[in-house]
């Protein structure tokens, strides 16, 4: 019977793991033999940007040790901490959002990576997509300012509205600047940056059959020691309290696997703020996206 990557019912120094979330536990480090051949799976993890990230990867020879492998990832981690961190009022991105209208700030290139890609996918999305909305996530009690999940009024909308919109950023040279107090959230796709970028890392060092992991964002690439392909227990959306394991995803190439649904709500109301629609949908949504 094939594995399905996972941890569970481990106790760790007292605290039970059986109902973690995939991404919201610890992986230690061990080492299978594998065919006598003298390749190893090696596996890896620990805490990171307030959630945790785990690393498997299939070791053969002239791979590097494993302690070598993870310095480099968590190199990774705590630049992107650094940089894009919205928890942490010294990060660059913070020092930004903090600038009044009419200001500049230099960046580093990642940021404004992210930056010309939050563009393109604003235009895409016809503006429904938009890094500016922290405002508002903080006013409906979402983001990493908000007090109290609420319907906000009318009037606490239109007042917030003034400091959001993706078209008062700009890029000049190697600075970010905005004509407008805008604050900028990069959380809807930093984890997404910050796997791709693990994936890099590693296939550059010459690991090629991994599974990367870090803070709920997956990427799988080639094989297990067994030559199975990589398998990740699905845990319901809806029952986040429990492991349900009714459904499995498997990988044998590199793709990124993400589940992401975001509802706030507040009795018969619910919405995903978007400058477009930044106020309650009055009706709940009755489908979730399905895996396939």
């Amino acid at each position: 019977m094939a594995s399905i990557d996972v941890v569970s019912g481990i106790s760790l120094e007292g605290q039970d793991l059986s109902s973690w979330r995939l991404g919201s536990f610890v992986v230690l480090i061990s080492a299978l033999s594998g065919c006598g051949n003298g390749d190893s799976m090696e596996s890896f993890g620990g805490p990171t940007m307030g959630s945790t990230y785990s690393i498997k990867y299939v070791r053969t020879k002239g791979l590097p040790d494993p302690k070598e492998v993870q310095v480099e990832v968590e190199n990774i981690l705590a630049d992107v901490d650094r940089q894009m961190s919205t928890y942490r009022s010294d990060s660059e991105i913070e020092r930004f959002n903090d600038l009044p209208a009419n200001r500049c700030q230099t960046m580093p290139a990642p940021i404004l990576e992210l930056v010309r890609v939050g563009e393109q996918l604003s235009l895409q999305s016809e503006g429904s997509y938009d890094l500016t909305v922290e405002p508002l996530m903080n006013l409906w009690g979402f983001g990493p300012q908000g007090r109290e999940e609420k319907v906000p009024s009318a009037e606490a909308l239109a007042g917030v509205m003034t400091r959001v919109g993706q078209t008062h950023l700009r890029i000049d040279g190697d600075q970010l600047c905005k004509d407008a107090a805008v604050e900028v959230d990069f959380n809807s796709i930093a984890a997404g940056y910050t796997v791709d970028t693990i994936a890099a890392r590693l296939e550059a060092l010459g690991i090629h059959n991994y599974l990367a992991e870090a803070t709920g964002e997956l990427k799988a690439a080639g094989k297990k020691l067994d030559g199975s392909a990589w398998k990740i227990a699905l845990e319901e959306p809806w029952r986040i309290s429990k492991w349900l394991s009714a459904s499995s995803m498997s990988t044998a190439m590199a793709c990124p696997l993400q589940a992401t649904t975001v509802i706030i709500s507040s009795r018969a109301a619910s919405a995903t703020p978007t400058p477009s629609m930044p106020g309650p949908v009055r009706r709940l949504p009755t489908t979730l996206p399905q895996s396939r």
